[in-house]
């Protein structure tokens, strides 16, 4: 697992989970901090000139984009292509 460092602001985290998302990579990458899930849907939204990404939770916490999930927890942000490692981290 790779853990990444908190970003400035929320425009470099909603930046770099754009990027993970398109990076080939199997495994899980951590994001540091508390961000806001809905600012992070609409960039990407917006990025990828999609109408309303499908979320796996109703608050827009938890989604799936390119063959990843992309978990959002109030320690940090979680982009995976493991399902047992999304499960992990809502339980904790």
């Amino acid at each position: 697992m790779l853990f990444f460092s908190k970003p400035c602001d929320q425009d470099r985290l909603n930046a770099t989970v754009y990027e993970l998302v398109h990076m080939r990579f199997d495994g899980s990458v951590t994001v540091e901090g508390y961000w806001d899930s809905c600012c992070a849907l609409d960039y990407l939204e917006r990025r990828m000139k999609t109408g309303i990404l499908p979320t796996l939770n109703d608050d827009g916490t938890l989604f799936r984009l390119r063959g990843k999930y992309v978990c959002f927890t109030p320690h940090c942000v979680l982009v995976t292509t493991v399902r047992s490692d999304v499960i992990h981290f809502l339980q904790t």
